[in-house]
């Protein structure tokens, strides 16, 4: 498992540096699978060791900008989204995909865009800022809807070929 984890370290990672549309990464589906398929403290440090590590060198290395404040809500959608997976374990592929997928890309923009609108001073604070704030990032949300959609697909099938093909080749050669 610890190859796994390093792998989806990876994969997420080069998603947020490769030139990419916005919010079009990796990292809804390494924190999708992460809460499916791995276990224990794994389960949590993939995904955030993929945040923190991207973050600290766009942040400070490339942007020269630091954190900002609602940045605290991609990290809380992040958690929110591992147990969200965590509570679909026991479903089919399908369903966790077809769950999995829409519920954590509704979670992830809801929770930062309010991160947005409450701490960024871009939005008035009020209900029709909030309102404002959400439909203007309408776009970001189909964005990440499908990247988590095509990279959960990439991810989970390889992992279910590799996991099927693996075992079923031990099966043959019990024989």
């Amino acid at each position: 498992m610890k190859r796994l984890a390093l792998f989806l370290v990876v994969i997420g990672f080069a998603s947020r540096f490769l030139p990419h549309l916005p919010n079009f990464t990796a990292l809804g589906a390494v924190t999708l699978f992460s809460g499916f398929y791995l276990r224990g403290r794994e389960r949590w440090l993939v995904p955030f060791a993929v945040m923190l590590l991207s973050d600290v060198i766009l942040n400070f290395a490339i942007y020269r900008m630091g954190f900002a404040p609602d940045q605290l809500m991609v990290y809380a959608a992040i958690g929110l989204n591992i147990l969200l997976a965590g509570s679909l374990a026991g479903q089919s592929l399908g369903k966790r995909l077809l769950y999995g997928v829409p519920l954590s890309s509704f979670n992830f923009f809801l929770l930062t865009n309010f991160g947005v609108w409450l701490w960024s001073g871009l939005y008035a604070r009020t209900l029709p800022g909030l309102v404002q704030c959400y439909v203007a990032a309408i776009p970001f949300l189909g964005y990440e809807f499908f990247s988590n959609a095509i990279y959960s697909l990439a991810l989970f099938s390889a992992y279910e070929l590799v996991h099927h093909w693996k075992f079923s080749r031990l099966s043959v050669t019990a024989w």
